[in-house]
């Protein structure tokens, strides 16, 4: 097996060649958190709705014990939405979305990655044919080809 020796906390084990974004990437290491400077309102709309169905569904079973629930493994998810819970749950939950909503609508005006970072990232999570793991030792970042890291695995 050959090791491609990418950057100081970059080892690559596999047969891609990796691009000097991705080594750039990489070398931030696996826990580095990026951040974008626009947040996708669709998908915040549709997190908070889910959060507040929740919410008022505990509200509204609070006094129901579980065993008074038959459950089943193969029932579908439910869609019912439970009626408006508590007044002092509604107003709590207004403030949140209010806040939420307000903070949302000021842009982030940053992003801590380059837009070819971002598509760098977005490539070697979508690439099928590498693993990408941390190192047993240190703190380095090695990428193998599935295969090999399979056969190893499998040691």
């Amino acid at each position: 097996m050959t090791v491609y020796y990418c950057a100081e906390t970059v080892f690559n084990l596999s047969n891609k060649v990796l691009s000097n974004e991705e080594i750039k990437v990489l070398e931030k290491g696996l826990d580095y958190a990026p951040i974008q400077n626009k947040i996708n309102m669709p998908e915040l709309h549709n997190d908070f709705e889910d959060f507040c169905r929740r919410m008022r569904l505990k509200w509204y079973f609070r006094n129901k014990t579980s065993e008074s629930f038959e459950k089943s493994r193969f029932t579908p998810k439910s869609s019912w939405k439970p009626p408006k819970g508590h007044p002092n749950l509604e107003v709590f939950l207004n403030e949140i979305k209010k806040e939420i909503f307000e903070l949302s609508d000021s842009s982030l005006g940053y992003s801590n990655f380059t837009g070819a970072e971002w598509k760098a990232m977005r490539d070697l999570a979508d690439d099928r044919e590498v693993v990408i793991k941390k190192a047993d030792k240190g703190s380095c970042v090695v990428v193998w080809d599935r295969q090999d890291y399979i056969l190893e695995a499998e040691r």
